[in-house]
């Protein structure tokens, strides 16, 4: 009887401690979408006491409701090449496996960080480190590390499977062919109130147009011609990673691999891509190109803008008008290549390329707005709009790297698209302090 009695304690602080937890997801609502939709990313180096450690020896916690309960985390840990590792990669881990290193990441929301922990906060467990992180506002909040707890959240920002090829979030779903995550099957966003509600987009695209030994033979490789190999994937309640092996098969050959890293997240999915192609079958290609776009659902009315154009908006009404126009000659390059769209209906997506600083790609601005034109793979005739990034030449020989964040929400709230994008690309400000 006495045995049972810390174990009933125990099991009741748990159940209290999630049920704080849960309730005070309603203290974040007066957050801006950015702050909801943010992931905070710590340094191992940052965290320097504890490098070194079994990451399975730490939780992370919040103060939230007056009390400090366990919110949902994840360590990610890298290869040498700044990719999350996998074995199946076949690159080496930068550190070890299942310690933490100082490249390795600390992930939490940053809407899950709280206020500061007074003396009266009892911790289950050794608190280690206070992270203090902050809102676009500047406001500050705290999430501190906790060493040797028995308590764990039970809430899962991303649900995947493989198997399945579904991905869900409390914001959106989608399936994919389990064969090949390119081939998107169906998008939900339930907030969209447009024609289909629910139904913002029809599909992704992945376009490669080349003349073959001459320019006169032509060649174009879509996504029934990428054969996808899922190799690996790393669930976590923060941000789901799938690696993919990925190879373009012309006339039965293998003309580019491409390893692929899928990361998704409550708002947001990033397609993490590294391709290679050999050098003499790059010879065989006369002015490659490769398009990587969305095609939307009849979105009628949506508005968008571009990193290089102008504030004012162009308008998807199933033509291209002479500001459009303008908009794809302006086109787009490394530093400056976000997209936005809002379709004026709860939904908005804001797309942002991420290019190394040692690499240039020849950016332009991809667009069809256009009703009647079919462009498989799609569920719905025409493309409203279409739209996206155009690689306008690859590279000769070697690898290129290519990194496509998708960020969804039911609007920005205003933020002008440029604050929004650097936002995102700084990442959040944080410091450690131990305790």
């Amino acid at each position: 009887m006495n045995q049972s009695v810390p174990r009933l304690f125990a099991a009741f602080m748990c159940a209290l401690c999630i049920s704080a937890s849960n309730m005070a997801s309603a203290d974040n609502t007066d957050l801006h979408i950015i702050d909801k939709q943010r992931v905070v990313e710590v340094l191992g180096s940052a965290m320097s006491n504890i490098v070194g450690e079994s990451i399975e020896e730490f939780t992370l916690f919040s103060v939230k409701d007056d009390a400090l309960v366990p919110v949902p985390f994840q360590f990610n840990e890298y290869d040498i090449e700044g990719y999350v590792y996998f074995k199946s990669s076949k690159i080496d881990v930068d550190g070890f496996i299942s310690v933490l290193d100082d490249n390795d990441k600390l992930l939490f929301m940053l809407s899950d960080a709280g206020p500061q922990k007074t003396a009266r906060h009892r911790s289950d467990g050794e608190i280690v480190e206070e992270i203090t992180v902050q809102l676009s506002t500047g406001e500050e909040r705290f999430v501190y590390l906790v060493k040797g707890s028995r308590l764990e959240p039970d809430t899962q920002y991303v649900r995947y499977s493989t198997e399945l090829g579904q991905v869900e979030t409390d914001q959106y779903s989608l399936r994919v062919d389990p064969d090949n995550a390119l081939n998107w099957i169906k998008f939900d966003w339930d907030n969209f109130t447009g024609k289909d509600q629910g139904d913002p987009l029809d599909t992704m695209k992945i376009r490669i147009h080349a003349g073959v030994v001459t320019p006169l033979t032509k060649l174009s490789i879509g996504n029934r011609q990428m054969v996808a190999e899922p190799l690996e994937e790393r669930p976590g309640p923060i941000r789901a990673t799938t690696q993919y092996k990925i190879t373009a098969i012309v006339l039965g050959i293998p003309f580019l691999t491409m390893n692929l890293q899928i990361h998704r997240s409550a708002y947001t999915i990033t397609y993490d891509v590294r391709v290679e192609m050999p050098e003499t079958r790059r010879r065989l290609l006369h002015n490659p190109t490769l398009s990587l776009s969305l095609d939307g659902n009849a979105l009628y009315g949506a508005t968008y803008r571009t990193a290089l154009g102008p504030k004012a908006h162009a308008k998807v009404d199933g033509k291209v008008s002479a500001f459009e126009e303008q908009l794809v000659e302006r086109g787009l390059n490394n530093e400056h290549n976000w997209i936005w769209l809002t379709s004026g209906k709860n939904f908005d997506i804001v797309a942002i390329l991420d290019v190394p600083k040692d690499q240039h790609l020849p950016l332009g601005f991809f667009l069809k707005d256009d009703p009647e034109v079919v462009d498989k793979p799609e569920r719905y005739v025409g493309q409203l709009p279409n739209i996206g990034y155009l690689i306008k030449d690859l590279p000769k020989k070697g690898f290129f790297f290519i990194n496509i964040n998708l960020h969804f929400s039911d609007g920005i709230e205003g933020m002008d698209p440029n604050q929004y994008v650097d936002l995102m690309n700084t990442g959040v400000p944080y410091t450690v302090s131990q305790l």
